[in-house]
C-alpha cells in the first residue's frame, strides 16, 4: 500500500524547487517522525482555523500535504539520511 504520493513527479527544466511536495493521510506521523530526527518537513500551506471549506480538492491540500526539503543548503548525506528516515517510517508505521 502506498504511503505517499508525489505531487510534482515531474519537473520542466529550470524548475528548482525548495521542496519535494508530497501527500500523505499519515502526514502529522511522519512529520513528527522526521523531526524527531532532526529533518524539518514543513507544512507550507496549513489552513487557518476560521477559513471554511472549499471544496474536497483544497481541503486534501490542506490536510495532507508535506513538503521534504530538497534545496540547496542539503547535501548528498542530507538526502540519503532523509530518504532512509522515510524508508525506516514506511517499514515500522504503515
Amino acid at each position: 500500500k502506498d504511503i505517499f504520493r508525489i505531487i510534482t513527479p515531474e519537473l520542466s527544466n529550470g524548475d528548482v524547487p525548495l521542496y519535494l511536495a508530497i501527500s500523505t493521510q499519515k502526514r502529522m506521523e511522519l512529520q513528527t517522525y522526521l523531526r524527531d530526527r532532526k529533518i524539518y518537513a514543513p507544512i507550507v500551506w496549513p489552513k487557518a482555523g476560521y477559513c471554511p471549506s472549499i471544496c474536497e480538492v483544497a481541503e486534501a491540500i490542506y490536510d495532507t500535504v508535506l513538503c521534504l526539503p530538497i534545496d540547496q543548503r542539503y547535501d548528498l548525506d542530507d538526502m540519503s539520511r532523509m530518504v532512509n528516515s522515510v524508508e525506516e517510517f514506511m517499514r515500522c508505521k504503515w
